[in-house]
């Protein structure tokens, strides 16, 4: 009877130690915190591709994109990896789209897209909140005009109330997007 009892609490003793063995091998992969690059819209609907038109793209077109758009460095400092704009290049060749998804970082700019379409190639970038520059020149807008407002529904149905301003840039707007979910800026670019 002591025999069994001892070897009852030895398998006890050992299926609880493999238990903890297998409880801590199992770890949770975070997604990084930097800016990722996809190919397929994530931030936007999945029919901003019927728009799309590809086009070949390089790595340097993309970075002089997001120069001319003064996005560059802010996403250098962010923490975008060269690999990423290769990705972006590889999107816009095949379909036309790409886009960096920065809201797993901290900081305010949530999110980059470039789309070719046939008026020319629009950037947007989405902001949780305004810098201080494009900030300044929001509040001076809205003083002098109202803007224009109208309203659109996002895949799930909800409405979106969008006021859009004259941007910094005269191939510029600035977008301001009140939906239930969330609200945001957004500043859109013309890019010949």
């Amino acid at each position: 009877m002591q025999a069994e009892w001892r070897l009852m609490t030895r398998f006890q003793w050992l299926l609880g130690v493999l238990a903890m063995a297998w409880l801590c091998g199992c770890s949770t992969v975070l997604p990084p915190a930097r800016p990722v690059a996809y190919m397929f819209p994530t931030v936007l609907p999945m029919s901003a591709l019927e728009e799309c038109i590809p086009r070949e793209t390089t790595v340097a077109d993309i970075e002089a994109c997001l120069a001319r758009s003064e996005l560059k460095a802010s996403l250098l400092e962010m923490g975008l990896q060269p690999g990423d704009l290769a990705i972006m290049a590889r999107g816009l060749s095949k379909r036309g789209y790409a886009e960096l998804d920065a809201r797993r970082v901290k900081g305010r700019l949530q999110w980059v897209s470039v789309c070719y379409l046939k008026a020319g190639t629009i950037l947007r970038a989405s902001y949780s909140s305004l810098p201080s520059g494009l900030r300044k020149h929001a509040e001076a807008v809205q003083e002098s005009t109202e803007g224009t407002l109208h309203f659109e529904r996002d895949p799930y149905g909800n409405v979106k109330v969008i006021t859009e301003y004259p941007g910094p840039k005269s191939n510029s707007i600035l977008r301001q997007v009140k939906s239930p979910k969330k609200s945001h800026w957004e500043i859109r670019w013309t890019l010949p």
